[in-house]
C-alpha cells in the first residue's frame, strides 16, 4: 500500500495530465466548435467542461472546509493510505470506465459558455492547492460530504481522487464529441506569411 505521500503525489500528477488534456481538447476550437453538439439532448464540448466546472464548484468548498478544520501532523504523511469499500465503488462509478449516468440535478451545467475550457483550467489551480494543502491531514479520518446527498461522505484521499477520475471521465467525452464523423472540421490556425525582403541599395550614395 502507498503512503499518505504517495498517494497525493499520485493525485498531484493527474491533476497536471488533466490540466494539459483540457488544453488539448480545446485546441484550436472556436466557439462554434465548442458549443457544438451531436445532438440537442447530448453534451459538446463545452457542455463538459462546463459540467466539471460545476462539479468543481460544488465540492471545493467542502474539501477545504474539511482540510481547514483538520489537524496537520507531518508523521501522517508516512502513514499508509487505504480505500474503503464504498470509496472504490464510487472511484469505479464515476471515474473513465463507469456505466453512463444522468448527471444529478445538483451538477446540471448551466447552459455552456465558450470561456468554459478557461475557467476550468483557472479552478484546477484550486483543485491542484487542495492537495497540496492535504499534506499532513489523515486522508483516511477526514471525511468530505457529498453535494449530491447528504447521506454520502468520502475519505479526503477518495474524495480527491474521484475529482480527478470525474475529470478524466468528461474529458475523453469531449474527446468522442470532437473526433465524432459530424464535428465540425478544425483547421490550425494559418501561419502569417513573411513580407518579402526589401532588397538593399546598390550604386554610389548621390550627394
Amino acid at each position: 500500500m502507498p503512503t499518505n505521500r504517495e498517494h497525493l503525489a499520485r493525485l498531484a500528477a493527474l491533476a497536471d495530465a488533466n490540466a494539459d488534456e483540457v488544453a488539448r481538447v480545446a485546441e484550436h476550437l472556436d466557439a462554434t466548435r465548442l458549443l457544438w453538439r451531436p445532438s440537442p439532448e447530448r453534451w459538446g464540448v463545452a457542455d463538459c467542461m462546463e459540467h466539471l466546472v460545476a462539479t468543481g464548484s460544488a465540492f471545493y468548498p467542502k474539501v477545504r472546509a474539511a482540510i481547514g478544520a483538520a489537524p496537520h501532523d507531518d508523521a501522517r504523511d508516512d502513514a499508509r493510505w487505504s480505500y474503503s469499500w464504498l470509496g472504490r465503488f464510487l472511484l469505479g462509478a464515476v471515474g473513465p470506465n463507469g456505466r453512463a449516468a444522468r448527471a444529478p440535478s445538483v451538477l446540471i451545467p448551466p447552459p455552456a459558455r465558450p470561456d468554459a475550457p478557461a475557467r476550468l483550467l483557472a479552478q484546477q489551480d484550486e483543485l491542484r492547492a487542495l492537495i497540496a494543502d492535504a499534506q499532513g491531514v489523515d486522508l483516511r479520518r477526514v471525511r468530505i460530504p457529498s453535494p449530491v446527498s447528504r447521506l454520502l461522505t468520502l475519505r479526503l484521499g477518495e474524495a480527491l481522487e474521484m475529482l480527478l477520475l470525474h475529470q478524466r471521465r468528461h474529458l475523453n467525452q469531449a474527446w468522442r464529441v470532437r473526433r465524432a464523423s459530424s464535428f465540425p472540421i478544425v483547421r490550425p490556425p494559418t501561419p502569417p506569411v513573411p513580407s518579402p525582403a526589401v532588397p538593399a541599395p546598390t550604386g554610389e550614395p548621390v550627394g
